[in-house]
């Protein structure tokens, strides 16, 4: 069927996904296959015209030998590089997929004003790195493309090396562990086993300019959009910008990192954990953040626009009291609010229907609050949408978000009234 791109005989999802993967395969750009499934939901009514443009695009090239390393390039061979950027995160468990759909609300909430304000500026996609096993599970992915997401990035599970109890103690990763509970903590508790996922963020060369963004992330301004404008000076050498880590300040905290896809520094972080050199024994904190740092160690030498103020990751424990004065020069310098707030911390901010917090954290927490709310007003109404056509609803619009938000200030509002308190004094975001 691939052959006859123009054959009248009548596509169904399963003959097409079979026709891609046919000629992906026959044309050895195995790179592309993880996105199969997205591009037959795209072009569903009009399969000839993909059909058409993968024969246009590699069906003239000379084929790639997939063990040469000398075909394996970082850069697409196009004079001038049409890849989209994207917005990404990584998605873990079910329990990470409800913050992931919060955060993409968010995402394509000051998404939309950006490009409301510049009509010719390119779609940004929305990407989340997924292991396979949870795609396979179907509803974590399926709830994340019903609110926004346009990719769903099937990866292989990659586990951290597990560092020892002894280790993250002295490396202050984590309270002091009890000798006599050493042993359980190291064996069953080490919470970043799945992290080392994100590194798949460097094979993504589909995507000219990804931002990563942890799912316990939530954008507040516009201001957010505007780290695209770093990417000219990311090179593969140095590949990421960063904002450094509250402690210790010389290495750079990976919840938020604008990212270069290139497969070589891929392919040398698999090597580095593999053979160990990387490994959690001589990492800070074992994770996919300690193995970022021993890659990257001269990140601090960099240029300035490779390092990023608080301002664009915003721990929410730099709130703590001996930090709150730091914490409001960063809020001045975001003209009021911090950019992107990152919700570090055992509890996550999806997991209650209270704000508990108090200045100056809790107004980022209302915020978070009222971006759930309108998360879940989207998820049933792209549902009930994808009910009546029979078909994968397209993303949210702007109309539908703000629709999505005003119902949620009302039952913001509505809530407060059954309370007795028509306004709690706290400052609003937005």
């Amino acid at each position: 069927v691939a052959a006859q791109p123009d054959s009248p005989s009548k596509w169904t999802n399963e003959t097409f996904h079979a026709a891609i993967i046919s000629l992906y395969k026959r044309y050895n750009v195995t790179e592309k296959l993880h996105i199969v499934p997205s591009l037959v939901e795209r072009f569903h009514g009009v399969e000839h015209q993909l059909i058409e443009r993968i024969h246009n695009r590699y069906g003239t090239q000379k084929p790639q030998q997939p063990d040469d390393e000398s075909c394996d390039a970082d850069e697409p061979v196009d004079p001038v590089d049409t890849r989209p950027e994207a917005y990404a995160t990584l998605v873990t468990s079910d329990f990470y997929a409800q913050g992931a759909m919060i955060l993409g609300t968010s995402i394509q909430r000051w998404e939309l004003r950006a490009r409301q304000r510049d009509p010719s500026r390119p779609r940004r996609r929305l990407v989340a790195i997924m292991p396979s096993h949870l795609v396979a599970a179907e509803q974590s992915a399926l709830s994340l493309r019903v609110t926004g997401y346009d990719d769903i990035v099937s990866v292989p599970e990659w586990v951290c090396p597990r560092p020892s109890a002894a280790l993250l103690t002295a490396n202050h990763s984590v309270a002091a562990v009890p000798a006599e509970n050493a042993a359980a903590y190291s064996d069953d508790e080490w919470r970043f086993e799945s992290t080392c996922a994100k590194l798949y963020l460097f094979n993504l060369t589909q995507y000219k300019t990804i931002l990563y963004l942890d799912a316990d992330t939530l954008l507040m301004t516009e201001a957010a959009t505007t780290l695209f404008d770093r990417a000219p000076s990311l090179t593969p050498q140095r590949p990421l910008a960063a904002a450094s880590a509250i402690n210790p300040p010389t290495q750079f905290n990976a919840g938020v990192l604008l990212v270069r896809p290139t497969r070589s520094i891929f392919k040398a972080l698999q090597a580095a954990v593999r053979n160990g050199s990387l490994s959690s024994g001589v990492t800070y904190d074992g994770g996919d953040q300690g193995i970022l740092n021993a890659m990257f160690s001269d990140w601090w030498a960099w240029d300035a626009p490779h390092r990023l103020s608080n301002l664009f990751n915003c721990p929410q424990d730099l709130t703590a009291h001996k930090n709150k004065a730091g914490f409001r020069l960063y809020e001045e310098e975001g003209n009021g609010t911090v950019a992107i707030m990152h919700f570090l911390g055992d509890v996550k901010p999806w997991q209650s229907d209270r704000q508990l917090h108090t200045e100056p954290l809790r107004p980022y927490h209302k915020m978070y609050f009222l971006t759930n709310l309108a998360t879940r007003e989207l998820l049933v109404m792209k549902m009930a949408a994808g009910r009546q056509t029979g078909r994968m609803p397209p993303p949210p619009t702007a109309a539908e978000i703000a629709q999505a938000l005003a119902a949620a200030r009302l039952e913001v509002a509505a809530a407060r009234r059954e309370e007795g308190a028509e306004d709690d004094g706290v400052r609003d975001l937005e």
